[in-house]
């Protein structure tokens, strides 16, 4: 339904200054990313009220399911909270490589707590097949 809402809002402004297809595209594709990341900002803030009890039931396996719709969205704290989840089995099955493969989302758009626990898993050899970044991502990280 948003999204209908935000097409109609970029038809109007497009048509009011007799803009091409191409900035219609383009203005569309502004709108929907704006979207989509109010909405994971949404859910990445219900999976804090399952994890704090915050109006809710405290709930691990809850807070997970939303940080990890959120990570999916490119949250960057969010995938890193998935990545501890899953390296700790908190709301989920412990899995090292899962954990590694959200640390290392998280850590490529600059989070530093991901960087630093993505390098502590090279340096231990967790959940990862290599340990050639493990002096980079420390040094990053920390």
């Amino acid at each position: 339904m948003l999204r209908i809402l935000l097409a109609l809002v970029v038809c109007i402004t497009c048509s009011q200054v007799n803009a091409s297809f191409d900035d219609f595209k383009t203005k569309f594709k502004a709108y929907t990313d704006i979207s989509s990341n109010a909405e994971a900002i949404r859910e990445f803030d219900l999976g804090n009220q399952y994890a704090d009890g915050d109006g809710l039931p405290r709930s691990d396996a809850q807070a997970f399911i939303w940080y990890e719709k959120s990570a999916k969205k490119g949250h960057p704290l969010a995938q890193s909270l998935v990545g501890a989840m899953y390296a700790e089995g908190k709301g989920t099955a412990v899995s090292q490589k899962k954990a590694a493969k959200w640390y290392q989302l998280a850590a490529s758009q600059g989070h530093p707590l991901a960087q630093h626990n993505l390098g502590k898993m090279y340096e231990a050899g967790t959940g990862v097949s290599h340990l050639c970044r493990c002096y980079q991502m420390v040094q990053i990280g920390c």
